[in-house]
């Protein structure tokens, strides 16, 4: 059992600027709503006011499972948005509360 006050999950995410909304909107709405539906694909989180789309965890990744987690969420949004420079654009990883804690 578990004595911490709170619970976080790590999220590992790319903050989407107007060339990717821009490009998102061309996107196959099937392939967006699929891409984007959770689970073991994008998931949406917000911090500081702000959208992200990524992935989350809510174990504790050794660094080479974090680069696999980073490579799978680079490789899902070069799937929704083939032509976007990815390369130009880091990821972040976020310290978010785990859903029990949101309640």
């Amino acid at each position: 059992m578990n004595h911490y006050p709170f619970q976080l999950k790590l999220f590992v995410g790319f903050s989407p600027d107007s060339d990717f909304e821009e490009s998102v909107e061309e996107t196959n709405p099937h392939l967006l709503t699929l891409l984007t539906g959770g689970g073991d694909y994008l998931q949406e989180a917000s911090y500081n006011q702000k959208r992200y789309l990524g992935k989350s965890t809510s174990s504790l990744l050794s660094v080479q499972q974090l680069e696999n987690l980073e490579a799978n969420v680079v490789s899902l949004l070069k799937r929704l948005v083939p032509g976007y420079p990815f390369e130009n654009h880091s990821l972040c990883l976020l310290a978010l509360p785990s859903e029990e804690d949101e309640q």
